[in-house]
This record gives structure tokens, C-alpha cells and sequence, in this order.
């Protein structure tokens, strides 16, 4: 129940009451429940509508003489409260009569506004009339004319002009239709919700539209293809169009059409030469702009093919520039006729903002007719890398036993290859093998070489802030120790690429853990330790070799040079975490939990009980315990890095 019900309720109880007290103080009055409830009921039925006023779709209608004009606006109304309601009708300026079904309605003016005052318990629907008076305003060549509005939710607007052949201006009209000719000028279109809108109209010039226009063809010459993005600026004088015709040459597809006043645009197949007619939004004056995209696809045989420019119709003088590109294997020459040729330096903007790699030839014409052909003699495709690890790191321990077990991990960005060939030095054998981070079944070849299956790498956007870009930026922008600490955090992520498509590759881990022979250590002697060869160019290689505490490296040889730190951080055996103060604790701790395992033949029975031909590897962690020595290399190509290490027993 509503407070405004109760409150009914209390006060007919009140009256009630009273009336009782001033005959008979002892009279009681009673109300049966039934009554109660049938008054609550009648208060609710009173409450009404949320609104007072509900408007159908309104007409407005402009009749412009030279100096005045009258508009008249007609909507259906409903009042769905039976009740005095309020019609609101605008700011009202202008308004000269307000009827409700044909007769005159009261109306008054609160706040700046025009209402209108009916009785709605007698009228609960009509035909709103509304007819107002405005006067043409005339600035130098320009008038105009200001229509007020009334809050309509949905309106349409015909106007009918005296002035004939004139251009229109009705920014606030939506959907707006214009046509002028010598009778006159009617204007149409859907009214925005607004107090007014302004209608400006200025005579034509009596003379046909002037049209120049200038072309800027961007022409890239790829593998089999011609791709060309011609920007046309159109400057319209005199008069305004409504369409603009562009002849374009046979053998070409037309992908898109751009422009900032496009509303559609079709192609006349069967027109002598094809025609491309473009309908802009509205009759157009001063500057406007096309952008249109095309294909020429080449022959196998067609190498001296004529570039297809296109022919702007219509126009009063034509110019413009040429930049061409090459990205496909071509040696080009070009010919050209009613053109000049210009340094591609002086080329405009428009052209160098959509080439991807710099413009190789320029051409400047100031009258259509130009004639443009290439000369295209193929060159031969070279081998290109497809594959690289940007770093491989590697660790190798060796137990106070002898046992000799390594763990590399190579990161990786492929493109193409399929597999990674991997010979293992002599005599190894490989426990377990990772291809981003998940486990993979390793094969082997004819020549016992092992094969490791790859996966492409997934492309990254430039944008991305882990991509390879733009963290080799940030490293330029860090110097001395912050640049340092900086690389101790970050990983190379990816190469940058020119393809439009696949800006960057994203890297990823390649991980095999091997056994060697085992070794025997001595009092003094030598321990040659290899990697494995990879068809894969490594980049940087860092090596971490574990010996037991108890002997000392004095003499180091290969292929690859001993360093005292990595230039990169080496992440995988954690190396800022070991000291060498607390080498002799790893160490202990690492002979404990082999001296378990039963020495030598105990380690190589479980190893070979644990393997099994075609299923997934487990991964291993190989022990990280005694003394370090660090070797590196840049750049390892189809080669075997290998050490000889000279050592001796400690005091």
C-alpha cells in the first residue's frame, strides 16, 4: 500500500470521526474490510501513468518564401492520465497558433518554455497542430533560417524552398536529401533531438563544377604481382558533385575503396574502358579524397609488364607522383613516357608512409596520358637461415666417481625446420629430450645421428613488450650497470623481421640431457669432455663445467675459450647462487646421494632398466656441486665444441 493511499485512508477515517464526535461522543463507527480494500483499490487506479503526454511521430513541414517562412508541425498525442496535463511544446519562438483536433488550445509559458493545458478527463487523444512563423535571415550570398523544435522522440522534417538551383547546409539534419534544380529546392531528413536546427542555403555558381584532381600511386612489385594504392585528392570548384567516375585499365581487381565522403561505389563491367563510379554522401564541394587499392597479377612469361594507372574522368587537369617498390626477386628497369623522373627523397609522404621497405624509383607528371613499364629479370632465390638458437646453455658434471652426465638447452626460434639434428660425442648416450618444455621421442638416422622433432614458432606483435624489438630497445636505452643488471633478467626474445605478417618469432627451449664415458680421475692428468654438433647456428654458447673440489684445473684447450663470467646470466644452474666458499658442501651433499647408488655399475643398471624405445622422456636434473669453470663461445656454426682439461689433485 502507498503512502498516499494511507494517507486517503487515515483521513476519511479521520472525517469520520470527527463528524461522529460533534454528534455523539459515544457513536462508533465501523467500515466493513470489504470497502476498505475497495477504496485502497480506487486510490491505486488514481496514481495513473507514469507520464502525462505520449507523442506519436512527428511531421514538420517548411514552406520558405524570400523573407519568411511558415512550419507547421503535426504529431498524435495521447493522455493517458484522465486529468489537467501539460504539453510541452518547445521554446515555442515563432509560434503563432496551437489547436488539439482543429480547435484552439490554451496554452501559457513557465520557465521559458510553451505548454499547452488540457483537460485530459475529457480529451485523451488528439491531433497535435502546431504552426509557427520564422524569418529568413540574408548574410552577403548566404541564408538561413533557425526552426524551433518540440520534444518529439521521433520527427521527420520536409522543407520546400523558393531558392532554385542552391547549395544547402544542414549539419544537425540526419539522413539529410537535398534536390535543388530551377523550380526550386526541398530538402528532407530525420531532426535530432534539439530545442532548433538551422537551415543555410547560398546560390550556385551558374557555371558546371570545375574538377582537378592529383594522384599519388604507390606500386609495389612482388612475386607474381603487381600491387598498387593510388590516393586521389580531388579539389571541386564552382559547384558541388554527387559522384566521381575513375576509368580503370583491363587486368586488374579492384580489393577496396576508401574515401572520407564514400557512401558507395560500383563497377561497369561492360563500359569501354571499365568504370569506377563513386557516390559520396552528399553533393560535395572544396576538397575531397579517394583512396583506391587494386591487384595486377602477372604472367609467368610477362616480364615487361605496362603498369595500370588509373584515369580520372571528368576533370579539368590531372597530376602526379609515382613511387614504386620492389619486394619481390627482381632486377627492374623501368620506362616511362609523359613523365619525370625525380629522387625518390623528393617523393610525397603519402607514398613513404605505405612502403614497407624504401621506394626504388620516382616519377613526377603533370598531365594525364603517362605510360608506365617495368622490366622484371628474375633473380636467383638463395638459402636462408630458417632456424636459430640465439643462446644455448649447457652444463656438464663431473661426479668424484667419474661419471660424466651434461645437460644443454638451446633457445630456439624456428620458422620452417622440422627437425633438430643432433650428434652426440662419441660413445654418449641421451637420457631425455624437451621441445618447449614438453617431452618428445627422439629418433635416430642411418648414421646414428639422434633427430629431435621441432614446432614452429608462434609469431608476436610488434607491440608486444615481449617481443625481441623491444626488448634489444630497452637494452640500448640502459647503460653501464643498469644495463648489465637488465640483461641478467631478460632472455633474447625474438629477430626482427620485415614481413608484414609475422613481425616476430617467439623463442622457445630445446632441452636433451646425455651421459658420456665414464672417466678416471687421477692425481694429475687430462679429461676431454665434447658437446654435441647441431644443424643449427648457435649464437652464443656458455658452458659451465662442474669438476669434484678435490682437483684443480691448471690447463684448459679446444675449440671453444675459458672466461671467469658469462657475458649472459646463465639461469639454468642457478650460478649467482653458488659460491665457491660453499662449494665443498655441494659437493659433500652430491657424494652422499651418489655413494648410495653403489657406485658406477649401480648408476648405469638403473639408467638402463629405466629405458624404454618410443615413449616420452622423464626429465632430469643433473647434479650442480663443485668447482666451476666457465667456457664460451660466439657464434658456433656445424662444429663440435670440445675441451681438454689439464688438472691436478688438490693439497
Amino acid at each position: 500500500m502507498s503512502v498516499r493511499s494511507l494517507l486517503t485512508v487515515f483521513a476519511m477515517l479521520t472525517m469520520v470521526s470527527q463528524l461522529a464526535l460533534s454528534q455523539d461522543a459515544g457513536l462508533n463507527v465501523s467500515l466493513p474490510l470489504k470497502e476498505l480494500r475497495a477504496l485502497i483499490e480506487r486510490e491505486k487506479a488514481d496514481e495513473g501513468a507514469p507520464v502525462d503526454v505520449v507523442f506519436g511521430p512527428a511531421t514538420y513541414t517548411l514552406a520558405a518564401a524570400e523573407k519568411n517562412a511558415t512550419l507547421t508541425i503535426a504529431a498524435e498525442i495521447t493522455l493517458p492520465n484522465a486529468r489537467w496535463v501539460l504539453i510541452p511544446l518547445g521554446t515555442g519562438t515563432g509560434v503563432t497558433a496551437v489547436t488539439l483536433d482543429d480547435k484552439p488550445a490554451a496554452v501559457v509559458r513557465q520557465n521559458g518554455k510553451l505548454l499547452a493545458v488540457v483537460d485530459a478527463k475529457n480529451t485523451r487523444s488528439a491531433k497535435l497542430l502546431v504552426t509557427a512563423s520564422s524569418p529568413i535571415r540574408v548574410a552577403g550570398d548566404v541564408s538561413s533560417i533557425t526552426l524551433p523544435l518540440v520534444p518529439t522522440p521521433i520527427a521527420t522534417l520536409n522543407a520546400k524552398l523558393t531558392a532554385a538551383n542552391v547549395n544547402v547546409k544542414a549539419p544537425e539534419l540526419l539522413s539529410a536529401k537535398v534536390d535543388t534544380n530551377a523550380a526550386g529546392t526541398t530538402v528532407s531528413g530525420t531532426l535530432p533531438q534539439a530545442e532548433s536546427i538551422t537551415l543555410q542555403w547560398s546560390s550556385r555558381d551558374a557555371r558546371p563544377a570545375r574538377v582537378t584532381v592529383q594522384q599519388f600511386h604507390h606500386v609495389v612489385l612482388d612475386r607474381g604481382l603487381i600491387r598498387n594504392t593510388t590516393t586521389l585528392q580531388y579539389d571541386i570548384l564552382r559547384a558541388p558533385v554527387e559522384s566521381l567516375r575513375i576509368a580503370i585499365p583491363d587486368g586488374i581487381e579492384i580489393t577496396r575503396v576508401s574515401g572520407d565522403q564514400l557512401s558507395d561505389y560500383a563497377i561497369d563491367e561492360a563500359a569501354k574502358p571499365r568504370t569506377l563510379t563513386v557516390q559520396l554522401k552528399e553533393p560535395t564541394q572544396g576538397a575531397s579524397r579517394l583512396v583506391v587499392q587494386y591487384e595486377q597479377r602477372l604472367k609467368d612469361d610477362q616480364l615487361n609488364p605496362a603498369l595500370a594507372l588509373l584515369s580520372p574522368q571528368d576533370v579539368a587537369s590531372e597530376s602526379g607522383f609515382v613511387g614504386i617498390e620492389v619486394r619481390g626477386n627482381y632486377e627492374v628497369t623501368p620506362t616511362v613516357e609523359k613523365a619525370d623522373r625525380v629522387d625518390v627523397a623528393q617523393l610525397p609522404e603519402v607514398l613513404w608512409s605505405t612502403a614497407r621497405s624504401p621506394l626504388r624509383f620516382g616519377y613526377r607528371y603533370d598531365k594525364p596520358g603517362t605510360t608506365l613499364s617495368v622490366a622484371l629479370r628474375p633473380l636467383q632465390d638463395l638459402e636462408v637461415l630458417i632456424a636459430m638458437s640465439d643462446i644455448s646453455e649447457v652444463s656438464t658434471t663431473v661426479t668424484p666417481e667419474g661419471k660424466v652426465i651434461t645437460k644443454m638447452i638451446m633457445i630456439v626460434r624456428n620458422n620452417q625446420k622440422s627437425h633438430l639434428r643432433v650428434t652426440l660425442p662419441e660413445g654418449s648416450q641421451l637420457w631425455s629430450a624437451f621441445v618447449d618444455d614438453r617431452p618428445v621421442t627422439p629418433s635416430k638416422d642411418e648414421k646414428g645421428d639422434v633427430l629431435l622433432p621441432l614446432r614452429k614458432s608462434e609469431s608476436v606483435d610488434r607491440d608486444d613488450d615481449t617481443n625481441y624489438m623491444n626488448k634489444r630497445q630497452q637494452r640500448r636505452q640502459n647503460e653501464g650497470l643498469q644495463a648489465q643488471q637488465h640483461a641478467m633478467q631478460e632472455r633474447i626474445k625474438q629477430l626482427e623481421s620485415d614481413d608484414d605478417d609475422v613481425s616476430d618469432l617467439k623463442p622457445y627451449d630445446v632441452e636433451l640431457v646425455y651421459i658420456s664415458p665414464n672417466v678416471v680421475l687421477a692425481e694429475r692428468g687430462q679429461i676431454k669432455l665434447a658437446l654435441p654438433k647441431v644443424d643449427m647456428p648457435i649464437g652464443q654458447l656458455a658452458w659451465a663445467v662442474f669438476l669434484p673440489s678435490s682437483s684443480r684445473v691448471v690447463d684448459s684447450t679446444g675449440n671453444i675459450r675459458e672466461v671467469n663470467a658469462f657475458s649472459l646470466p646463465f639461469r639454468h644452474f642457478g650460478e649467482s647462487a653458488i659460491a665457491e666458499s660453499k662449494a665443498m658442501d655441494k659437493l659433500a651433499s652430491a657424494q652422499q646421494a651418489l655413494a648410495q647408488m653403489d657406485a658406477a655399475k649401480a648408476m648405469e643398471q638403473v639408467a638402463l632398466s629405466s629405458k624404454a624405445k618410443g615413449v616420452l622422456p622423464v626429465r632430469v636434473e643433473i647434479p650442480i656441486a663443485g668447482s666451476i669453470y666457465r667456457f664460451e663461445k660466439m657464434l658456433s656454426v656445424d662444429e663440435m665444441p670440445a675441451i681438454e682439461l689439464t688438472y691436478v689433485k688438490r693439497n
